[in-house]
């Protein structure tokens, strides 16, 4: 349940337009900059929108700089020269709880407004103690006593994969189990990409290549596709129905209608993009028993993407 909170705050911050915020010394600072790395390419993201601040900068990603971890005031410094705002999410990565430049980050997150949690791997920590949404993950001794590079390195990565790969899931960048904003900057991604349309649309290894050189990105060859499912399937569709009280049910009936239309889209498309991709409106005129009903592709994927229908009452 800790691990679904961040989540849930990451994905707010998110759709406000803030940041993901790592930070962390040593084994931990590297966790969290392997997992911040890898979101760009994988889901198609800016590379600021997930970050992480480590002891000692970039000269400590290479050549360990233990030391560095001791400055409570260095942290404030990083996340000042970072920008930090109410709107972003500070998540501090610490084995023991008790680093200070990780405590100090925490600490003046708090003071600007931003959300904040902590990965870490000792129960009863300070760190796990002052932020919103503590995740304890409690490893036990290491195998070499102190290293915790080995079982609190490996939990901590985990849960970072946890967190980004399930708000990501969230924002729309996955579908079924597929990378569909995948940054396709090599041959692999490109084999990939081509790959995923096949799967996901049917499309022939040709289609798929002219697609993708079309429309640029996984995500709008399947709202193409996913949109000409929608329209194809309702372009001859009459509805009609009977109401002893026909003009007010005329007006519940189309609310309903509209619903109905919203979850259809939702079910055929199956992924969170579905509803922002979409829009649909109903208007009615309970003088004459009538209701339209219009779905509205937002984007200039196929052109015109909008779709009428008229419902009439039996008499």
């Amino acid at each position: 349940p800790s691990i679904a909170q961040v989540v849930d705050k990451v994905y707010e911050a998110f759709l406000k337009g803030g940041r993901l915020i790592y930070m962390g010394a040593g084994t931990s600072g590297r966790i969290g900059i392997l997992d911040a790395v890898e979101c760009p390419p994988t889901y198609g993201v800016d590379y600021n929108m997930v970050m992480c601040l480590m002891a000692g900068g970039e000269k400590t990603f290479f050549k360990a700089g233990e030391g560095a971890e001791d400055s409570f005031e260095q942290a404030k410094i990083d996340l000042q020269n970072a920008a930090l705002t109410p709107n972003d999410v500070v998540i501090g990565i610490a084995a023991s709880g008790r680093t200070p430049y990780v405590i100090g980050g925490v600490e003046y997150a708090k003071e600007v407004g931003a959300k904040t949690a902590c990965i870490t791997t000792c129960k009863g920590s300070i760190l796990a103690s002052i932020v919103d949404y503590p995740v304890e993950a409690i490893t036990g001794a290491e195998v070499i006593n102190g290293s915790t590079r080995m079982k609190s390195g490996t939990a901590q990565k985990l849960i970072c994969n946890m967190i980004s790969t399930a708000t990501f899931i969230k924002m729309g960048k996955v579908y079924e189990n597929m990378m569909i904003d995948v940054q396709a900057t090599n041959e692999k991604l490109v084999a990939r990409s081509h790959s995923i349309i096949c799967e996901l649309t049917g499309y022939s290894k040709e289609e798929a290549i002219e697609k993708l050189a079309h429309f640029k990105t996984i995500k709008k060859v399947l709202i193409n596709y996913y949109s000409i499912v929608i329209f194809s399937l309702f372009s001859h569709t009459t509805f009609q129905f009977s109401s002893s009280k026909r003009i007010p049910g005329m007006v519940t009936f189309s609310a309903i209608l509209s619903e109905m239309f919203s979850t259809l889209i939702s079910k055929l498309l199956a992924a969170p993009w579905a509803n922002t991709d979409f829009t649909v409106k109903y208007s009615d005129n309970v003088n004459v028993g009538t209701a339209t009903v219009t779905i509205t592709g937002q984007g200039n994927y196929t052109g015109s993407m909008n779709k009428t229908f008229t419902i009439s009452a039996k008499k």
